[in-house]
């Protein structure tokens, strides 16, 4: 146990943290370095805590250690030349510019010129000329501006009228080639909208024919049918068929005058619905004839012939 004690006391100085101690610790590198004998007499569980707890010490120390000098190398180290390199700069820049440079210029340059150039100018050359040069310059100004302005004036203002008028000529061409261009349009407009209208009357035409013709076949059919030519049942059926054809061609009518006139797409599908429901009710109207019809062929007349109105 006191060989443990003094083991203990030997580490704690080594690492500076005892009183009395005499060495101190530096690094971390000389804490790693310095082994610790320990000798251990007895070999119950006591003696073996005791060494660990030793141990654990040692390596707390060296990671303290460690941060300090990582601290120490990094911000104390990197600012001081710093201070060494803004004090260089300041003895030398300064006092050269201040003491050499500005004097030179001042005391031999100014007044040289200022003693030798200028006042030699101002008393040889002016004051043999200042009046000759101030009576001559009031004689040609003032013949200069009582003929210079009326001119000058006249000169600008006919200038102007003829600009004005130049730009009135050119505004009235380009008005009345504007208008010709409307007239032109307009006349297109005219032309192209009456041909559209002879296309669709000429179209319509078509269809009427188709439509008398087949209207004429029906009636035909109607007089063999009436002269007994003809079953009843056939008679009924090419009646149908001719009404459904006279339909068609009068709706094939309606959309070609449709298509040539402009209309919204609201309206075109306004139109086709009305179509679509047209065309349901005559295939229903068409059902209901052919199962109104009794076994001897006659219709819901009961003269044997279609029904007519």
């Amino acid at each position: 146990m006191e060989i443990l004690l003094n083991s203990i006391l030997s580490l704690l100085i080594s690492l500076g943290l005892a009183p009395g101690a005499d060495n101190k610790v530096d690094s971390a590198d000389q804490v790693q370095s310095e082994g610790i004998e320990i000798v251990v007499e007895d070999s119950s569980d006591t003696y073996t805590d005791l060494v660990t707890a030793v141990e654990n010490f040692r390596q707390m120390a060296i990671e303290v250690l460690e941060d300090v000098d990582a601290d120490i190398d990094e911000d104390v180290d990197g600012d001081v030349p710093v201070v060494d390199d803004v004090d260089s700069d300041v003895d030398e820049d300064v006092p050269g510019d201040v003491e050499e440079d500005v004097p030179s210029d001042v005391e031999e340059d100014v007044p040289s010129d200022v003693e030798e150039d200028v006042p030699g100018d101002v008393e040889e050359d002016v004051p043999g000329d200042d009046s000759d040069v101030i009576e001559d310059d009031s004689d040609e100004s003032d013949s200069d501006e009582g003929a210079a302005e009326p001119k000058g004036s006249i000169w600008l203002a006919t200038d102007l009228s003829e600009r004005l008028g130049g730009w009135a000529d050119m505004s009235d061409r380009a008005k009345e080639r504007l208008t010709e261009l409307h007239a032109l349009k307009h006349e297109a407009a005219v032309a192209k909208a009456e041909a559209k209208a002879e296309r669709t009357a000429a179209r319509i035409a078509r269809q009427a024919a188709k439509a008398a013709e087949q209207e004429a076949k029906a009636a035909e059919q109607l007089a063999l049918a009436e002269a007994g030519e003809l079953e009843a049942k056939d008679i009924l059926d090419a009646e149908r068929d001719a009404a459904d054809r006279l339909r068609d061609a009068e709706e094939r009518a309606r959309e070609a005058a449709e298509d040539e006139v402009e209309l919204t797409p609201e309206e075109r599908e306004a139109a086709k619905a009305e179509r679509m429901a047209e065309k349901e009710a005559r295939k229903e109207a068409k059902g209901i004839k052919g199962g109104g019809k009794d076994k001897g062929g006659k219709g819901n007349n009961g003269k044997g012939g279609p029904n007519r109105k």
